[in-house]
């Protein structure tokens, strides 16, 4: 069973999208803001050996620092962004060799789970 890092801003989103991932059998650990993560995990090593992709929203503009943080602690775990900023926000996302995907919303179950297999695989 795969370990997936949810970091999704929108309460209604993240419950929805960690119900669909659990129902297709990963494990998932949902937190609201990549920097609650931070602050929860303080970013241990360990705990990012166990995760294998992160799916990270891009709610704020500033998450975008954040992201390149977590790109540079952890750059072996794959990450799947997806934000709601259209076009405004690609030009920020780091290019880094973990950032495999980025998913603009809204998008479908299908798209994510197709992503998230394809990562794994």
């Amino acid at each position: 069973m795969a370990f997936i890092q949810l970091i999704e801003e929108e309460p209604l989103v993240r419950e929805v999208t960690q119900r669909i991932l659990e129902q297709a059998g990963y494990e998932v650990h949902a937190v609201a803001t990549i920097a609650t993560l931070a602050n929860e995990q303080q970013l241990c090593q360990f705990y990012f050996s166990q995760v294998q992709v992160m799916i990270v929203d891009l709610a704020y503009p500033a998450d975008v620092s954040w992201l390149k943080r977590l790109c540079q602690q952890c750059p072996r775990v794959p990450i799947i962004v997806t934000h709601g900023w259209g076009t405004q926000i690609e030009d920020s996302i780091p290019r880094a060799a973990n950032v495999l995907y980025v998913l603009a919303k809204p998008y479908s179950p299908t798209q994510l789970l197709q992503m998230i297999r394809q990562t794994i695989a």
